[in-house]
């Protein structure tokens, strides 16, 4: 079944490629398997039960090939050397969207791996489609003493609302109270 709608999904894009013109080879076999792949890991990770990292597995490739579809097919003017960013935040977001279909909660060290992963993304997107003109190496050798501070403020943060509520770092979506009829 898994695989049947990997070709399934395989085989739409395909056509969707086809149809564009100056695709190279290499671009549709890398958006296809990705995409079948990503398919299929979706699949295996809802049946027979909900697994964490397949689903994020998942996630990621389905995005990365939409990524690749977009480069590939000149839907947009910019080509993957300046949408790579785009696959680090789909995968922050993948991080959240599997954790909270799997375990139906989100816990905190998948809320801090996603909005690293998404910060990390925009930041990088916006140097590589050269929103901000100033090259990233520049930047980043006058400023990574304040990205270590900033860490140090989170990491701090983050053990003081743990060390007050006394918890375990978990965000629930669903109601538990309904578990006990």
């Amino acid at each position: 079944m898994a695989i049947g709608l990997g070709f399934i999904s395989g085989g739409i894009l395909l056509l969707l490629l086809l149809q564009t013109n100056n695709v190279p080879v290499i671009a549709l076999v890398q958006t296809v398997l990705s995409m079948t792949l990503g398919v299929i890991a979706l699949y295996r990770g809802f049946i027979p039960e909900k697994s964490t990292w397949r689903l994020f597995v998942g996630f990621s490739l389905v995005c990365t090939s939409i990524v690749l579809f977009a480069a590939n097919t000149d839907l947009i003017s910019y080509t993957l050397l300046n949408l790579w960013p785009c696959i680090v935040i789909a995968v922050g977001i993948s991080f959240t969207l599997s954790a909270v279909i799997a375990q139906k909660q989100l816990p905190l060290r998948f809320l801090v791996l996603s909005i690293s992963f998404v910060l990390m993304g925009i930041v990088f997107l916006l140097f590589s489609t050269h929103v901000i003109t100033v090259p990233f190496r520049s930047v980043a050798a006058r400023l990574w003493p304040v990205l270590l501070i900033l860490i140090g403020i989170f990491l701090l943060v983050v053990f003081q609302y743990l060390k007050k509520n006394q918890a375990v770092g978990d965000v629930s979506f669903y109601d538990d109270s309904d578990e006990d009829d």
